[in-house]
């Protein structure tokens, strides 16, 4: 189990230094996989797939995590007594949860079931014609809004359609989707063993019926109808990576984003691993390689199975560089701690072979940045995050990161 602190900064316009600190729990399991092989691969592909989804504009970009590497957040809605839990995503800007009656198609191998929510009898559907409504369904003039929720002509041309619900809504991840009707209900989060963050009017979306998706989710990206942008995915920009004493520049991609959000990296707690462009992977596994390679075997199999790279044996206490990453802005730099980068497990084998201690690097190759039409160049994923409070300031547009005991911190806070 690891803990990540994620505080989100200036989010009321009234008090810009309030601040909501939210805990998150992980886990990284193997009690639903046949091997750490089967897990670790299951785990890079998801990766690999979600980051690349965010270069295909005709998708959602978000893509949910396999059970056992997911961040939850727990809160509750209206009158219920009942505990919702979601995934966490910082990749994508839509709050679902799965409602009563609920039906999963595809999701007969899906480990993972959430329980459905009744919806409080305080809860309302929005109006056709409501901000909310208009915001999900952004590409779609209000008129057409109008016309799908059967609105009569009159109403149309008057644009008088307050009286109407809003039309159901269609939400696409990369291997799943979802139709659910848009809510607004209270919401209740206890932020310490004293204080509660309470809410009005917080509108998510109710899916009776979704595909290979059996739990819902919390999205944390920058659109309105996030779960942050309720309460009032940053892009910081990446100079560059460090591996020992070697300073690796970023690409010039990765140190800025332009006005349609393309380059920079995206601190991502949907993804896994952290995904880098082929130019900048390459170097850092050079470097890596060549500190690493020269007194240990390569796990060349391992590779294959796990999808990591590169893996090696360790038949000896391995002698690891440091891993650092450097920010564009204030010159501000964040040292991995080594399990956050180095992957180490005992192989068991085929049966004829002994058990091996092996060890993988936990960065990926994103592809060659020529083949990739726009987007984020870069996502930094949850397994590099954990250990550290997470700061996001929406006003000032930055990112920040502390080293922290987030257990801990957690346990102090709720005794004060």
């Amino acid at each position: 189990m690891f803990n990540l602190l994620v505080l989100i900064s200036s989010l009321f316009p009234a008090s810009s230094s309030q601040v909501v600190l939210l805990p998150l729990t992980h886990s990284l399991s193997k009690t639903q996989f046949t091997s750490i092989h089967h897990l670790l691969k299951s785990t890079t592909t998801r990766s690999a797939t979600r980051f690349h989804s965010h270069h295909h504009r005709h998708q959602q970009v978000s893509l949910p995590l396999s059970p056992g590497s997911d961040y939850t957040l727990s809160f509750s809605l209206g009158n219920s007594n009942s505990s919702v839990s979601l995934y966490l995503d910082t990749g994508s800007d839509f709050v679902w949860l799965p409602c009563h009656p609920f039906e999963c198609i595809l999701c007969e191998s899906k480990p993972e079931k959430a329980q459905p929510l009744t919806i409080s009898s305080t809860a309302s559907t929005l109006s056709c014609q409501s901000p909310v409504c208009s915001a999900a369904h952004s590409s779609l003039p209000t008129s057409s809004l109008c016309a799908i929720a059967k609105c009569p002509l009159d109403s149309i041309e008057t644009s008088d359609c307050k009286s109407f619900s809003c039309p159901p809504l269609y939400y696409a991840y990369g291997d799943g989707s979802l139709i659910a009707t848009l809510y607004k209900d209270s919401l209740s989060m206890p932020v310490s063993s004293q204080k509660s963050l309470v809410l009005s009017n917080f509108a998510f979306g109710c899916a009776h019926t979704t595909l290979a998706e059996p739990v819902g989710v919390a999205g944390f990206g920058r659109g309105v109808l996030s779960f942050p942008a309720q309460l009032s995915s940053l892009s910081p920009q990446l100079d560059g990576i460090s591996v020992g004493k070697k300073n690796i520049p970023s690409p010039g991609f990765l140190k800025r984003v332009d006005r349609k959000g393309n380059g920079g990296m995206v601190v991502d707690s949907g993804t896994t691993f952290t995904m880098l462009p082929k130019s900048l992977y390459d170097s850092v596994v050079a470097e890596f390689d060549r500190r690493v390679g020269g007194s240990h075997e390569r796990a060349s199999g391992i590779e294959e199975k796990t999808g990591l790279s590169p893996c090696y044996y360790l038949e000896k206490v391995a002698n690891v560089p440091m891993v650092k990453l450097h920010f564009v802005g204030n010159g501000s730099s964040v040292v991995l701690p080594r399990r956050n980068y180095f992957y180490e497990f005992l192989d068991g084998g085929d049966g004829s072979k002994k058990k091996r201690n092996v060890g993988c690097l936990m960065l990926m190759n994103g592809g060659d940045e020529k083949e990739l039409s726009g987007g984020p160049g870069a996502t930094l994923g949850n397994y590099q995050q954990q250990g550290f409070e997470v700061v996001y300031d929406l006003e000032k547009r930055k990112v920040g990161f502390a080293r922290r005991k987030c257990a801990s911190l957690w346990e102090n806070l709720n005794k004060n």
